[in-house]
Formats: structure tokens, sequence, C-alpha cells
């Protein structure tokens, strides 16, 4: 082989070593991504996670307080929250998404009456018996 074939076959050489060395920088880079998508980075938030957090306080709070018309309050504000701090969701992506969420909630409600019924020997709904001696004394 030739002093000039050498030379060139050594710079291709060299410029696919280089070639694989940017390709596993892109690779290293999608896989990020697909960890972290939507440009989050770690320990950040989503918007869907945003929504969830945002949509279970509200909902809480307006139980709590008994809000007049508060069904037409939380409307208004997840459609504040959407705009404001869950931009890239859409409005299918939350009706969606609160869907998911309120039928979490009623299995959430089933699971919790069930517990405490198997706990405790009465549901969250009833009245303990003070015939057979389950009264509140236990829960002061």
């Amino acid at each position: 082989m030739m002093v000039r074939e050498e030379y060139y076959l050594k710079e291709e050489i060299r410029c696919l070593k280089k070639e694989i060395r940017h390709q596993k920088r892109q690779l290293e880079h999608l896989e990020k991504e697909l960890k972290y998508p939507a440009g989050s980075k770690e320990g950040m938030l989503t918007d869907r996670e945003k929504m969830v957090l945002h949509y279970s306080c509200t909902a809480t709070i307006a139980k709590l307080t008994d809000l007049p018309h508060s069904d037409v309050i939380v409307e208004q504000m997840i459609e504040d929250i959407r705009k404001n701090r869950c931009r890239s969701l859409g409005n299918d992506d939350i009706a969606n998404l609160l869907k998911a969420i309120d039928g979490e909630m009623i299995m959430g409600t089933i699971l919790m009456k069930a517990l405490m019924k198997r706990l405790t020997g009465y549901g969250a709904d009833e009245r303990p018996n003070k015939r057979f001696g389950t009264g509140w004394n236990d829960m002061k």
C-alpha cells in the first residue's frame, strides 16, 4: 500500500470515529429526552402532574369550605390553572384527566369505606353501636 492510500484510510477512520462520537452524544441526548420528556428537568413536575395537584387541592378546598356553586367555581379555577400553569394541555386532555381522577376518587372512597369497616367493625358512614361496647372512646 502506498503512503497516500494509507493517509486517506487513516483520515477516513478518524472521520468515522468522530461521527460515531457525535452519534453517541445524540443517542445520550435522546435517552435523556425520553426519560424527562417535553423539556422537563429532573425533579420538575410535568403539566399533567401540576394539573392533578391543583385539581386535588381545588376540589378539597371547595368541599371543605362548602362554597355555594362550588362546581362552577372549580370549573373556572381549572380553566385558569390550565391557561396559566399547564399550557401544554388541551381541553380534551384536561377532560380525560379529570374523568380519570374522578374515577380514582370514587374507587378510593369505596376502598376507604371497606378498609374502615374491616379495621374498626363499622364503616365511615355508620355510627358505632354502643350496645356492643364500640363507642368513640378510642378516638379521644
